[in-house]
């Protein structure tokens, strides 16, 4: 008699210590579940700039050397009054590796490149008292470059050039107030200005006519 009861007694705790790991383990699995939810219902901090986020919607572009997507309204730099449509027509020229006298430029370097002419014409937008500039060219691929009858040394092959209009200003003009100080070259052409960084490539700086 006294065995039953024991043995009974033995049960009953075994199956509350049973009931009790069950009850535990199900307030773990809604413990986890619970912080989970909250964890992702937390607002995650962008990761682009809130002036780029508040952009319309626009064409997104991949660009060699730049690890996320890329806006073409978007500025080339951070406060660049000139945008990745300008440098790359609307999306449509991507920089490709490209061999330019003798050397291959990388495509990621040819970016690199577009990203320090923007910081040119910058300087040149400021010279001319912030009137907007216009590009009626600036990267071209290779391909491009055949199309417009460029020259194989074009330096628009490598993004370091730009054939530009100032608003309210004609381009001899443009090309007179540039042509003492620009240590580049400088085309003057009464439909444009060409500019372009042959200095930095260790070229003498060139003047001509079109």
């Amino acid at each position: 008699m006294a065995c039953r009861f024991n043995c009974r007694n033995l049960a009953l705790r075994r199956d509350l210590n049973i009931a009790m790991k069950i009850n535990l383990l199900v307030a773990i699995v809604f413990w986890t579940i619970a912080t989970i939810q909250s964890a992702y219902a937390k607002v995650i901090p962008p990761l682009l700039p809130k002036s780029i986020l508040n952009m319309p919607a626009t064409k997104a572009i991949k660009l060699p050397g730049i690890d996320r997507l890329v806006f073409v309204d978007e500025p080339i730099y951070p406060g660049s009054n000139f945008t990745w449509k300008e440098a790359t027509k609307g999306g449509s020229r991507i920089p490709v590796d490209t061999m330019f006298d003798g050397r291959l430029y990388s495509a990621a370097e040819i970016v690199q490149n577009i990203i320090d002419f923007a910081r040119d014409l910058d300087d040149i937008r400021a010279q001319f008292g912030n009137r907007p500039i216009t590009l009626s060219s600036w990267y071209r691929t290779p391909a491009a470059n055949r199309a417009a009858r460029g020259r194989p040394k074009s330096l628009h092959l490598i993004g370091m050039a730009g054939d530009i209009r100032i608003s309210g200003i004609s381009p001899p003009k443009v090309y007179a107030r540039l042509a003492p100080t620009w240590l580049g070259g400088l085309g003057n052409n009464t439909a444009y200005t060409h500019i372009d960084k042959r200095d930095r490539l260790g070229w003498t700086s060139g003047r001509w006519v079109y």
